[in-house]
């Protein structure tokens, strides 16, 4: 029972230090309330959550086709299903790693388990929906079966490599290579299967063998991505985020290790030493290529540090046998090697735990579309076809984005979906949430597009409590618009500054009209030869009484003493104004009954003749005791005059607290 408990790795300590690992990883897991990887994580979930829906999600290979089959039973428990899912594939790499270590003769191979689970860039991918762990996972399984000799099924595993994150197609010459050195040549063929399988089954869906080719993802020049570029040693000026400082020297200890070994090798070690190159290859290749990938602007980098997580299993290794090297060169005796044991063991967790927050929270991004997200389901707007330009959206709205009748992603592509003036993608009556990441960037839509277009209607927007900027250096916010007719030129400027001035005061802000007449709804008669602004106006004066507004007290209730009414507008009078016998009024009813009435005569409003006239009037309405009552507001002609109307806004205001992020317009019902 000592031995098996022995500090210098007894026959349990792995199997028992594994289980604890796990365990505290789960716990992590369920008490953390972000993720890790944004929008990335999203998509590659609900890819694998709605295979069932689509079936041609499993050959998207953007999501790649066997990250997505195997993701698909762990992505129907929900988002967190998918990150048990990286957890269980992280322990699996750190299991492999250690029956690694331990077959290359490494001292305390053991800690290799804990090098792997708490590297800290390795650690915070388990928490997210991304590719990084699953591939590590089959690198480290393909190697694992090259070490003990098993090529055959080494080389299989290889040929799906390229399905689970693209860079396996980097390795290929590599592992031909190591094959032929040793003389295996009939493994070779081996390495065109999964291109062969993928080909074939995709071929069925999409009438197109080589779909593989004809559907491949990335751009050479990516429209949006090939202007950001960066240093060529990144991840080396990245490498405390990556390894945290007792890995960085552990691994360059495995490296002057092996190069110790090539100049004082034995026979029996031959074997050993070529595989660690062989590792050490492929932890160069893959690091190299994306170094170059970024600062060449070449295929889709960003400079995204968490690529890396992909072989840092690998890294661990080399790692490992650096800190075996240590040892043997250092400890004397067992209480020297336990002291070392702790303390490396100690300054690797101090270093995974200081690096990153854990539990894992929201990050500014995902607590601006929480709160969006919110809002909309706490809206009419929830019942509307939702256009979108970060994929999140679905995902915190908990629908399934591949109903195109429900949701419509707006990503570009190659060019640009929108100018200012045409906004046909987007039909009419959508709602379009636009964020400052994905919509200026991979949705080629700025902000100032949206507010000049003419058919698009302001309806509300969000920031992190914190200002932060994303991709591009923008300011981080949500916007809603509501698509309008065309033609319509409401002002979104305007509404901007009126929600901003409602929230810092501490206002609920709803909007009941907002018409500039250019849709004809037959409630007044269309003036085409004049209008303030867009080309059509309205004209009042040929009936007796003209509605604007009318609905129900219920539809208020609530509303406490001392909500305003405001009632924004253009005149254009072409008659002498003050002849003019037309009010506007304001009434609550409830049958016969008038419960509150408040008339405004136009001709006591200083209106200049022939000519456009801003004209802005508010009332303080009471406390609305009788729900079955109606609030009406329309035009009451008492003479023969008539004036001309544009760009009517009639908003309600309600005290709140200030910042409660409350205000927003709506159209009338109906």
């Amino acid at each position: 029972m000592k031995r098996a408990f022995s500090t210098s790795g007894g026959a349990y300590i792995p199997h028992i230090l594994l289980l604890g690992c796990f365990l505290t990883l789960l716990v992590i897991l369920l008490i953390s309330s972000g993720y890790a990887g944004g929008s990335d994580s999203i998509v590659h979930y609900q890819i694998a959550r709605y295979v069932f829906y689509d079936p041609k999600l499993l050959f998207s290979l953007w999501g790649r086709p066997l990250f997505t089959l195997i993701s698909v039973p762990f992505a129907q428990l929900g988002f967190t299903g998918m990150k048990l899912m990286n957890i269980l594939l992280g322990v699996g790499s750190a299991w492999l790693a250690y029956l690694i270590s331990k077959r290359l003769g490494y001292a305390s191979s053991w800690m290799v388990i804990v090098f792997v689970l708490f590297a800290p860039l390795y650690c915070s991918l388990f928490f997210s929906g991304l590719t990084e762990v699953s591939f590590s996972f089959f690198l480290v399984l393909a190697l694992f079966f090259f070490l003990r000799e098993k090529y055959y099924l080494s080389a299989l595993i290889l040929s799906f490599l390229p399905f689970v994150r693209m860079e396996g197609l980097w390795f290929m010459p590599v592992f031909i290579l190591a094959l032929s050195w040793k003389r295996k040549w009939f493994t070779l063929p081996v390495l065109a299967t999964g291109f062969l399988f993928y080909s074939i089954i995709g071929g069925f869906f999409f009438h197109d063998l080589l779909w593989i080719i004809h559907r491949f993802p990335y751009y050479v020049n990516h429209p949006v991505y090939s202007k950001y570029t960066g240093s060529l040693f990144l991840f080396y000026e990245k490498r405390s985020f990556i390894l945290g400082l007792p890995l960085q020297w552990l691994f360059v200890a495995g490296i002057a290790g092996l190069i110790y070994a090539l100049f004082n090798r034995k026979k029996k070690q031959q074997t050993e030493i070529f595989f660690q190159a062989l590792v050490l290859t492929i932890i160069f290749l893959y690091a190299g290529l994306h170094s170059w990938l970024y600062w060449t602007g070449v295929g889709s980098s960003l400079g995204l540090i968490r690529v890396v997580g992909a072989i840092l299993p690998l890294v661990s290794i080399i790692s490992m046998g650096g800190y075996a090297w240590l040892e043997r060169l250092f400890v004397t005796n067992q209480m020297q090697r336990f002291l070392l044991q702790a303390m490396t063991v100690v300054f690797i967790l101090y270093a995974n735990f200081t690096v990153y927050r854990y539990p894992v929270p929201l990050l500014w991004e995902e607590e601006v579309m929480t709160k969006t997200a919110s809002w909309v389901r706490s809206t009419e707007y929830v019942n509307k076809r939702i256009c979108y330009t970060d994929p999140k959206v679905p995902f915190y709205l908990d629908a399934n984005p591949y109903d195109g009748e429900k949701f419509a992603w707006v990503l570009a592509g190659s060019k640009p979906l929108f100018t200012s003036k045409e906004m046909e993608v987007i039909p009419r009556d959508n709602l379009l949430i636009w964020d400052a990441h994905f919509g200026p960037n991979e949705c080629c839509l700025p902000l100032d597009s949206l507010m000049r277009s003419p058919k698009m209607q302001l309806i509300n927007y969000f920031t992190p409590a914190v200002p932060a900027t994303t991709l591009g250096g923008y300011n981080y916010e949500v916007y809603l618009f509501l698509k309008g007719p065309a033609g319509s030129s409401l002002r979104n400027a305007l509404i901007l500054d009126s929600i901003r001035l409602a929230r810092d005061s501490g206002i609920i802000m709803q909007c009941l009209v907002a018409d500039d007449f250019e849709r004809n709804t037959g409630a007044f008669e269309r003036v085409d030869s004049l209008a303030c602004s867009g080309a059509v106006s309205a004209c009042v004066g040929e009936r007796e009484f003209t509605r604007l507004f009318a609905a129900e007290l219920s539809s208020f209730q609530g509303t406490p003493e001392g909500a305003e009414l405001m009632i924004n507008c253009a005149i254009f009078s072409p008659e002498d104004p003050r002849e003019n016998r037309i009010w506007l009024v304001v009434s609550m009813e409830q049958g016969n009954r008038s419960l509150f009435y408040k008339a405004f005569c136009l001709n006591e409003l200083q209106l200049k003749q022939n000519q456009w006239n801003a004209v802005s009037l508010s009332t303080m309405l009471p406390e609305i005791k009788y729900p079955d009552g109606l609030l009406k507001i329309y035009f009451w002609q008492k003479g023969s005059q008539r004036v001309i109307v544009d760009d009517v806004v009639i908003t309600m205001l309600q005290r709140s607290s200030p910042g409660s992020g409350n205000a927003f317009l709506r159209p009338p019902p109906g």
